[in-house]
């Protein structure tokens, strides 16, 4: 044979070199991004260390760091957060000081635009210099691990490459900046609440207004029992549903809905007398936006102090602080759901022609304070936004609002930023827990504790506004000083509950109590009553506790909730197969009668009926109030009201059916009904009768796979079938929302305790600690609180000066 001609050996020599390039390429770019991953094993000098720090990982990269001091523990987790999620950390400092544009362009400035008037970084300055000298020192350690951390990566975190950004050292003014973060989330900053209440009362009308916004119903499952007694239907002479317009969307094609996910969580404790260990028993499960990485970052932390004295703490930290957020030290175990009370108040500003650029204080005419921020984008030029101050909080415009409106916001001041952790941390009984809980400083919220000797209690941790004239719950003018702020609530007024005879506390956003002085911290959205009363009478039988029993109601997927609902469904498709008798539709109506006869009553995976039911709730609930939004959208186009409570509200109109607050599209609440079941069953995603899971599937993803789909291959999970729901039962479930983590934990008993979270520990996706643990997560399996045999083991050591 030949030799090949000399053009064909050129293209393919071509060819054979440019594939070993690209192969050289490839491998060059994977050596740098594992040169990127966490250091796992062998010594590590780091500066500011007083003595060896030993930092064990299992298999799930739970890390156990055993440390001389307080100060050396927190410096050895802020290097442990570094390696592993300093772009997660990146992320939330960002959040809070809305300067994310400079990390990914201008397209981020939005967001930044909203963050900016609430001035996070001043008031994060501030807050540094309230911290009690001891916590001071612990923060300025964790710092200097987390800087000590990032410069001990070979090469920056991947993200940043991709960026082509240098990330920014932290600061410890950063780490209080993560209060300010978890505030957006979990609280109204701007007031919209206030804001959609106001636009409510003008449209509907007092009566009308009192029925359609209760402050709670029979559904409530407050601690002391307290039920509000039933309001009136508003007379038609009140309120009557006005004419539907033709062109109106409707509140379903607006995609209104009341289910829609709302930060929240489980929270519960059984007292000694009701658990097989004889100590108090905590769960804890909080309902967040869930991605990858997970938020939480799994810890046990341990040291001496100066007297000798052992301390461990072992529970979920968050990258960014040094601290535990919840879990236990032995001693107490506790946990956290968000509190939902109103922390922000809307002000009505007071202005005249005559006192141009001013607005009215209790103390006279005052000038505006304008504020010049600088919004930096990379690769693009910077701007200059304006902020209009005042003496109570920023000016919000809003669209379609007429008149000038300040926000206070209580997150906004310097008090609520210094976090006051350390008592917390040492409190050994719950008595000096609750005391703790009360002087922090934090996004509030509910605080249920327990003790080694099984007493448990509950108070609000958190900053709380001290409100005097007005009860928060609309926009009212602060000018002549019969309303405001006195500023925090004092420790001494926060509200506790301390061994209830029953031996149990429950939690789940709803309102905790029904006495004047909790009443007057204001409904800032407290959830329906049905997922705490769940969790309530899952606990009541209950003698001999054990973790394994609070993860399974943690787990419980039963659609108690909608049970009613299936009632009411079951005439509407009797009617609907009535009416298309001898056509093909009657077999249609028929089969979805027989699966929702069958249904076993759970939101689960496999369930195809339970799909039906929710979405035929979903479409009659959004029918049921059209003529609300009708009225409200007649003064705000754009406007839209659904409470909390609407679930109640409902219920009321299908028992007693007034035909004036019928929606004017119906003759009748069961052809309401009907139409509710028909759009239900035509509901695109429904076709081929899938199962819940199917459609609930859970998504995990990288906030780079958002913009860039192609790289999910290596960034996301695999979504899975998953049981539970968006509200109504503790299984807390949807696509990209629920358990951010799930615990339980007796003190003193941490070995027979359980935490799993979903993703792993690890931010990076090349990490074999990105994923690790998810399945336990996802399956519902109780992984050991204090991890499993070591596989990794680094050790930390003061380096040389």
């Amino acid at each position: 044979m030949g030799r090949l001609p000399r053009p064909l050996r050129w293209i393919i020599g071509i060819v054979v070199g440019t594939v070993i390039l690209l192969g050289l390429a490839a491998l060059t770019f994977l050596l740098t991004l594992r040169a990127s991953l966490a250091r796992l094993d062998g010594p590590l000098p780091i500066p500011g260390l007083t003595a060896p720090v030993t930092v064990e990982r299992d298999d799930q990269g739970l890390v156990t760091l055993s440390a001389g001091d307080r100060a050396d523990a927190a410096r050895a987790l802020g290097f442990l957060h570094a390696q592993e999620r300093f772009f997660q950390m990146d992320l939330l400092r960002r959040s809070a000081s809305g300067t994310l544009a400079e990390l990914f362009g201008p397209a981020a400035r939005p967001r930044d635009r909203k963050v900016r008037p609430f001035r996070g970084r001043f008031h994060a300055a501030a807050a540094l210099g309230l911290l009690p000298p001891e916590e001071h020192a612990i923060l300025d350690a964790y710092t200097a691990g987390v800087n000590a951390g990032l410069d001990a990566l070979v090469v920056r975190p991947p993200e940043y490459l991709f960026l082509r950004q240098t990330p920014a050292p932290w600061q410890s003014t950063d780490t209080l900046l993560l209060s300010l973060t978890f505030g957006f989330a979990l609280q109204d900053a701007a007031g919209d609440l206030d804001r959609q209440r106001d636009l409510l009362l003008r449209a509907v009308g007092p009566a009308a207004y009192r029925f359609y916004n209760p402050l709670g119903s029979d559904w409530d499952a407050a601690l002391d029992g307290h039920v509000f007694a039933p309001l009136p239907i508003p007379r038609p002479d009140e309120f009557s549903a006005p004419e539907a317009p033709k062109d109106s969307p409707g509140t379903a094609a607006m995609g209104m809905s009341d289910d829609a996910m709302r930060p929240g969580s489980n929270a519960w404790a059984l007292a000694g007398r009701r658990t097989r260990s004889g100590s108090a028993l905590i769960a804890d499960d909080m309902h967040l936006d869930l991605g990858l990485p997970n938020v939480w970052f799994r810890a046990v932390l341990k040291w001496r102090d100066a007297d000798g004295r052992q301390h461990r703490l072992a529970g979920i930290t968050v990258p960014g602080a040094p601290t535990l957020i919840v879990g236990s030290n032995g001693d107490i175990a506790w946990g956290f759901t968000n509190s939902q009370i109103d922390t922000t108040d809307v002000i009505d500003l007071e202005l005249a022609p005559e006192h141009p650029g001013q607005y009215r204080t209790p103390d006279g005419w005052r000038d505006f304070e304008v504020l010049e921020e600088t919004l930096r984008a990379a690769g693009a030029p910077a701007e200059t936004m304006r902020v209009t101050n005042t003496i109570w909080g920023p000016v919000i415009p809003v669209a379609g609002e007429s008149r000038m409106r300040a926000v206070c916001w209580v997150m906004a001041r310097p008090a609520s930023l210094a976090s006051r952790f350390v008592d917390l941390e040492k409190a050994t009984n719950v008595t000096a827990a609750l005391d703790a809980a009360a002087r922090s400083a934090r996004p509030v919220q509910n605080f249920v504790v327990g003790d080694r000797a099984g007493n448990i209690g509950w108070t609000l941790i958190g900053a709380i506004p001290d409100r005097f004239g007005t009860d928060g719950t609309r926009p009212v003018s602060w000018a002549d000083g019969t309303a405001g702020w006195h500023g925090l609530l004092p420790p001494e007024r926060h509200p506790r509950v301390v061994n209830p005879e029953s031996g149990q506390i429950w939690t789940a956003n709803q309102r905790i109590l029904g006495d004047a002085g909790y009443l007057a911290l204001g409904d800032g959205g407290w959830d329906l009553g049905s997922r705490a009363a769940q969790i309530r009478d899952d606990l009541s039988p209950l003698k001999a506790a054990t973790p394994a029993e609070m993860l399974a109601i943690q787990l419980d997927d039963q659609a108690r909730l909608f049970q009613n609902w299936r009632e009411r469904l079951m005439p509407a498709l009797d009617r609907l197969r009535s009416h298309a008798a001898g056509t093909t539709n009657e077999v249609v109506w028929a089969s979805a009668r027989q699966r929702i006869s069958e249904w076993d009553g759970k939101a689960a995976a496999t369930s195809t009926a339970f799909p039906f039911v929710a979405r035929f709730r979903r479409e009659a609930v959004r029918l049921l109030f059209e003529p609300v939004q009708q009225a409200v959208r007649k003064l705000e186009p754009k406007g839209g009201f659904f409470p909390n409570q609407a679930e109640a509200v409902v219920q009321r109109l299908l028992a007693d059916r007034p035909v004036h607050l019928l929606n004017r599209r119906y003759s009748s609440y069961e052809g309401l009904l009907d139409e509710a079941a028909r759009r239900a069953n035509t509901a695109g995603e429904f076709v081929g009768t899938p199962t819940w899971g199917g459609l609930n599937r859970l998504q995990l993803h990288h906030p780079f796979s958002e913009v860039l789909p192609a790289l999910s291959r290596w960034l996301d999970l695999p979504s899975s079938p998953q049981s539970g729901y968006a509200m109504g039962m503790p299984r807390i479930a949807a696509p990209r929302f629920g358990a951010s983590e799930r615990l339980g934990v007796s003190p003193g008993h941490e070995e027979e305790a359980y935490l799993h979270m979903p993703g792993g520990q690890s931010g990076h996706f090349l990490s074999p600690y990105y994923a690790a643990g998810h399945s336990d997560w996802r399956d519902g399996v109780p992984t050991p609180l204090l991890g499993g045999p070591v596989r990794h083991l680094l050790i930390l050591s003061p380096a040389r000066p």
